[in-house]
């Protein structure tokens, strides 16, 4: 096939709406593949302004009004449908691609199968990985009078997800991209979905801006960390990102290394609980608040830590985070769930501890401390493990393979 694929894609969000992990994957890989000589047009929710188009690096970006910006809503599968339908009569498709759950309308209506187009869906988690991290919060944050219903209803709502989207999805796409190792062993034993029907693309970013740099000097003297050994969080502050289990070990880190500090960067609705929280155990002087920070300073915020931690108790995928962290050669440590093990090998690129394991915690810190030389092989591994396999070259360059193959496929 010499000449370029025309590729309907569907999403409920779009870099219009947003700044966030899923925001720039949508970016990256169509804008990536324009660049390759393909043509990318994006049904998307509304715009935040009511545009109805835009053009980015490339890409086309159609918005349905009255649906809800950036989120799903009744509105939004039946106009999504409805405006899929429209597009094909007047516009050559070679391949449809659903970005989770977003043409779950198109796929259910068989809009794409009665015309012969070729579908992929992908999949940066499931509702399997949502039931499962409800019942985390539900284990690690609820009160115990409320667990056991709880549990009840997690389980009500993950069974109502799997008949109204991931059903449709999965069975009627021509191939489903998994994310990571991880999500692929789902997808053949929980939702039964063929192997052969089953590409794996990892998730990948630019790695431009994520660079091994010496600890930036105007934020060391800012927040006061002259000859600390700097522990570093960055993250949403909500509930399932973890930030609280890494305060909650920090009176022991602190009993052995003196000199840490922990460093949290972010916002959020649970920022009020976690300096409670820090107050509550006397570690005002152990811990900085820094705030958010614009994406563009990321990679030097991150650069500050000795030492990056990720304890969400999320299941689905792996943050972004982390793997700009490890671009940067810094030790990642992450609690041992979901798709965490793609990203890590464990004492080799990173460490993986169990949820709520805070001797673990400790004791890794501890080593690391000890043990500069660790540190630094730790954190070059981590780059080299990034650079072989998670970058946005490596993610865009694998979709098109996917997309050329199912292509072929019907011609």
């Amino acid at each position: 096939m010499e000449s370029g694929l025309n590729i309907l894609a569907v999403s409920r969000t779009s870099p219009f709406h947003g700044v966030g992990g899923f925001e720039d994957h949508i970016r990256t890989v169509y804008s990536g593949l324009v660049a390759r000589g393909h043509n990318v047009t994006v049904l998307t929710t509304a715009h935040p302004e009511g545009v109805s188009h835009s053009q980015s690096e490339g890409v086309t970006y159609e918005f349905l009004p009255t649906s809800k910006p950036g989120r799903y809503c009744p509105k939004w599968w039946d106009l999504s449908a409805k405006r899929t339908t429209e597009f094909l009569s007047k516009n050559k498709v070679d391949i449809i691609h659903s970005q989770s759950y977003s043409a779950a309308e198109v796929f259910k209506q068989g809009i794409a199968k009665k015309r012969g187009i070729p579908t992929a869906v992908s999949f940066h988690g499931t509702s399997f990985d949502e039931y499962k991290t409800s019942n985390n919060l539900t284990q690690y944050e609820w009160k115990p009078l409320v667990r056991s219903v709880d549990y009840f209803q997690n389980y009500l709502k993950w069974r109502s997800h799997v008949r109204r989207l991931d059903t449709p999805c999965l069975q009627n796409a021509d191939c489903v991209i998994a994310t990571s190792n991880e999500q692929r062993d789902i997808f053949e034993t929980i939702y039964h979905v063929p192997p052969q029907k089953i590409a794996t693309v990892f998730n990948g970013m630019s790695v431009e801006q994520f660079i091994p740099l010496e600890k930036p000097s105007d934020m060391v003297e800012r927040f006061g960390l002259e000859d600390a050994f700097i522990v570093g969080c960055l993250a949403r502050l909500e509930p399932d990102k973890g930030v609280q289990y890494v305060i909650q070990a920090f009176p022991d880190v602190v009993k052995l290394i003196p000199k840490a500090k922990l460093v949290i960067v972010g916002s959020g609705s649970y920022e009020k609980h976690l300096r409670h929280l820090v107050s509550r155990l006397a570690l005002d002087k152990a811990v900085v608040f820094v705030g958010k920070v614009p994406f563009e300073k990321v990679g030097e915020a991150l650069c500050l830590f000795d030492v990056f931690i990720n304890l969400t108790i999320r299941q689905n995928g792996y943050d972004l985070t982390m793997v700009e962290a490890m671009a940067c050669e810094r030790p990642v440590i992450a609690s041992h769930i979901g798709s965490h093990p793609t990203l890590i090998q464990h004492n080799k690129t990173g460490f993986l501890i169990p949820l709520h394991a805070f001797s673990t915690l400790k004791d890794v810190l501890l080593s690391l401390y000890q043990n500069p030389p660790l540190q630094k092989e730790i954190g070059q591994n981590a780059r080299h493990r990034i650079l072989e396999s998670f970058t946005d070259t490596a993610m865009v360059s694998q979709t098109e393979l996917c997309f050329k193959a199912l292509h072929d496929a019907k011609h």
